[in-house]
């Protein structure tokens, strides 16, 4: 009983209204944005070969694999997996990992990701999904998206999956076509 203020739910706009970072998603609602770096590493693309698929990669090549989980003022939001060709990236900070990875793209390589499309999916989380989340039971978004470069280059491939009740997507159709 009695009042209680609840945390204000993160909204991502996709379409004309912007295709954000996670962290300017967390910086819209007055919250602080963080990561933390659950792993990291160098991969062939034939060990991954989904992932290869996605991004037109040769089984040779190399793809940089990292695993976060990101925060609002640290509070748990999304376990994220992202991948990115090392032809783009020879070398990652590491210590930028546990910030905002568009950040640290646009200050080092002048990067500016645009993602190319997204898929959806609702699950039930795995016993270490919770345990990453720290989260009992309640359904996870999974969302997953290309992004290119201003080249059109395929850059990269990302897959979040989101705790349900503290995460919304919109989409606002850009209507000027």
């Amino acid at each position: 009983k009695g009042p209680f203020i609840a945390e204000p739910k993160v909204t991502k706009y996709i379409g004309k209204k912007g295709n954000g970072s996670f962290s300017s998603d967390i910086l819209s609602i007055h919250k602080k944005p963080g990561a933390i770096l659950i792993d990291y590493h160098v991969t062939r693309a034939a060990d991954i070969p989904n992932i290869a698929e996605f991004l037109h990669l040769e089984n040779t090549d190399l793809i940089h694999c990292i695993q976060r989980i990101r925060t609002s003022d640290g509070v748990r939001i999304a376990l994220s997996n992202t991948y990115i060709p090392c032809k783009f990236l020879p070398a990652i900070d590491i210590t930028a990992l546990e910030d905002s990875l568009y950040k640290y793209l646009a200050k080092e390589y002048h990067f500016h990701p645009q993602a190319l499309d997204y898929t959806f999916q609702a699950f039930l989380p795995t016993t270490k999904q919770k345990e990453l989340l720290q989260i009992d039971s309640c359904a996870l978004l999974k969302a997953c998206h290309r992004s290119v470069l201003e080249s059109g280059e395929l850059f990269e491939y990302t897959e979040t999956y989101y705790v349900g009740n503290r995460y919304t997507y919109r989409f606002i159709p850009d209507t000027n076509n």
